[in-house]
């Protein structure tokens, strides 16, 4: 891990994740994934739109989720109405919580590891623009349902590719409070989409 400059800010404090090391396709599943999901509190008038929950698990060979990190954040000067019918997150809950930065060593710990996202363009952004980090391995559960599901999943929302690989089951053992569009929740169900389309894979489709 070095310090280099941010190629689209110029931040010199931008932080390289060195790519973690890939297992050999056949091993893959063999080894630790993790998963990160932020919420966020919408593009609001002043162009602000950051993260307002973290979701971050590590999914075990054995099926086994452990949460490293589900919380509410602070932060955030207002969260717009579509954020909120979307995730339910209000701004006065976020009051008093941590703020993002108290999860960075969480998070380039479990760089580790391939870190699945779905849809990795808000992930990415909150990375690199609240914390100064890039660089991370990702699966997307998005672009690799895309890739595999085409012509026999009707969309490709995650929701959707849950119901299609047979997830939500565990999904709601291991969160049974847990709803759509809360960060780890997402977080699990984007692991677990992405392990079970590995496991259908073929070895040349494996290292995708």
């Amino acid at each position: 891990m070095h310090r280099t400059r941010n190629p689209e800010s110029g931040n010199a404090s931008w932080v390289q994740i060195p790519p973690c090391p890939l297992p050999s396709p056949s091993r893959m599943l063999e080894h630790p994934i993790a998963a990160l999901d932020f919420e966020c509190s919408g593009h609001g008038r002043n162009g602000e739109n950051v993260a307002v929950e973290i979701g971050l698990i590590i999914l075990h060979p054995s099926g086994r989720i452990e949460v490293v990190a589900d919380s509410l954040l602070s932060g955030a000067s207002r969260i717009t109405y579509h954020a909120w019918r979307t995730h339910g997150i209000s701004i006065w809950q976020c009051r008093g919580k941590p703020r993002l930065e108290a999860f960075r060593e969480k998070i380039k710990f479990a760089a580790q590891w391939p870190i699945c996202v779905h849809a990795k363009g808000t992930e990415k952004k909150v990375l690199q623009e609240e914390l100064g980090l890039g660089g991370f391995t990702f699966w997307d559960s998005l672009l690799l349902g895309r890739q595999r599901l085409r012509g026999t999943c009707p969309n490709f929302q995650l929701k959707t590719l849950a119901e299609h690989m047979g997830v939500t089951e565990k999904l709601k053992e291991v969160f049974p409070q847990g709803k759509w569009h809360r960060a780890a929740y997402d977080a699990a169900a984007s692991a677990m989409i992405v392990k079970k389309l590995k496991e259908t894979a073929t070895e040349k489709e494996k290292t995708v």
